[in-house]
């Protein structure tokens, strides 16, 4: 008798998507802004700064090797997030951008763990 068939493998489960805080809490601690005000703005601006990973995921930044032709460079990615923050005194956006420059691939980091498991 021919052996037993086995039985098809089920298709790999999709990573499980993250909540928006998490991604918060990320980027607060990568722009180096004070967690409380920074995460508040980001939860009532979720909806923006979603816009700006989506667009980091989908455009990629110029000079990398996954980089299309529509490329943002990191300098307008830094403009567009720290954008969020403009107004709430104590040069909290002028500290944004500072870090985000400065720190890239912190920022990097979370938005790309943002473009393999989205948000919840």
């Amino acid at each position: 008798t021919p052996p037993p068939t086995p039985p098809p493998t089920p298709p790999p489960t999709p990573p499980p998507c993250k909540p928006a805080c998490h991604y918060s809490k990320g980027m607060c601690a990568a722009l180096g802004l004070p967690a409380h005000l920074c995460s508040t703005v980001l939860a009532l601006k979720f909806k923006q700064a979603k816009h700006v990973m989506e667009e980091y995921c989908e455009s990629g930044v110029c000079g990398r090797e996954s980089a299309t032709t529509a490329c943002s460079s990191e300098s307008r990615y830094c403009a567009r997030i720290c954008s969020l923050f403009v107004g709430l005194g104590e040069d909290t956006a002028a500290r944004c951008l500072v870090s985000c420059h400065g720190d890239f691939v912190a920022v990097g980091k979370v938005w790309d763990e943002y473009c393999h498991a989205g948000a919840c």
